[in-house]
Parts: C-alpha cells; structure tokens; sequence
C-alpha cells in the first residue's frame, strides 16, 4: 500500500558452451596402413550429438605406410557450431616394429656327407608390408641346438641369408634367428632338418 509498481529489463547473454573433441589414440605395426581413426565428443547438452555441429570432421596424420616407428600427432578438425565453443585434442598414432616371419630352405641336391649344403633364410613381414623398407640385419644360423651361432650372415636385398655347411653323417637340425632392425621385430624360424 505504501509502494507503487516498478519494473526492468536486463539482458541475459547466453553464451556457447565448451565442447572438447579428442582423437582416439591408436596403434599399427610398422610397414602398414594407417587404421580409421576415431573422436570423443565431451560436453554437449540439451541432447544435442555430433549431427548437431556443422562442418566435416577431419583426422589427419602425418604418418604414412612407410614412416618409421615412434609417435605422430592425429589431429581433429573441421567441425564447427554457434552453440559450442570446440577444443580439439590431438591423440597419438604409435607406429610399432612389425613382425616378421623367417623360413628356411635348402638348396640343391640330397646333401652328401662333408659335401657343402646351402641353406637359405628368408625373412618377411608378417602380414606383408604395404609400405616402408625392407627388413634389414642379420641372421644367425644354429646346428644341432648349440648356444652358439655357426654363422651369423647379413641379408641381402631380396631378404635372405644363405649359410653353407660340411655337414657329418646323420640328421641335423637347423634353426636361424632373425636379429630384427629399427622397425622389425626378431623371428625365430622351425627348426629344419639336414639328413
């Protein structure tokens, strides 16, 4: 009764809200391709989802098949939203020695006793590379079990090693290690017979 009516106006400024958009980590094996890479959406509200940003994502790297291992940056962009104010956060590629398989073979004829007798490793990636060297290196060839190589012989541009031997009457077994490079991991092959 003592007081007459009043009133105001303000303005409310509502403002975006934050959103962080981090790119998955991942992993390969060296020599392959890059896997399809994903993204973690953190802060949307209203159940709004990622169909409610504009733009195309994009995640880049600039690791290739053939880079070498170590870590590369996988960076997300190209989203945007007048409703959201984006962060991105780079993941990590990690590019990962690739296995390899080592076989062995023999060449030439049945082996005659004290006669030379030719074996050959060959060592792969495994699965076969699509990008990236060669496996490099050594690798060391082991008689009957012993603790010590016979021979330890580089591989050549086609990946194999050959070892020669004067081999005793019997059967033998051969079994050669591949010592692995900067980018491949050691394999051990089965062991092979020389009778």
């Amino acid at each position: 009764a003592d007081y007459n009516t009043a009133s105001s106006t303000v303005s409310l400024t509502v403002i975006p809200a934050p959103l962080t958009i981090t790119a998955d980590n991942a992993t390969r094996p060296y020599g392959q391709a890059n896997p399809a890479f994903s993204v973690a959406y953190r802060g949307f509200v209203n159940g709004d989802s990622p169909a409610s940003l504009s733009g195309v994502l994009s995640i880049t790297t600039t690791a290739t098949s053939s880079s070498a291992t170590g870590g590369y940056p996988i960076v997300p962009d190209g989203l945007s939203s007048t409703n959201y104010t984006i962060a991105y956060v780079d993941g990590t590629l990690t590019i990962t020695k690739a296995p390899t398989e080592t076989t062995l073979a023999i060449t030439g004829v049945t082996p005659k006793v004290d006669e030379p007798v030719a074996i050959t490793a060959t060592v792969t990636p495994s699965p076969p590379s699509s990008g990236g060297s060669k496996p490099t290196g050594s690798v060391a060839f082991y008689v009957d079990g012993a603790s010590s190589p016979s021979a330890v012989v580089s591989l050549d541009a086609q990946t194999r090693a050959t070892f020669t031997n004067d081999f005793g009457a019997g059967t033998h077994q051969v079994v050669a290690v591949y010592s692995g490079d900067a980018n491949h991991l050691h394999s051990t092959s089965t062991s092979a017979a020389v009778t």
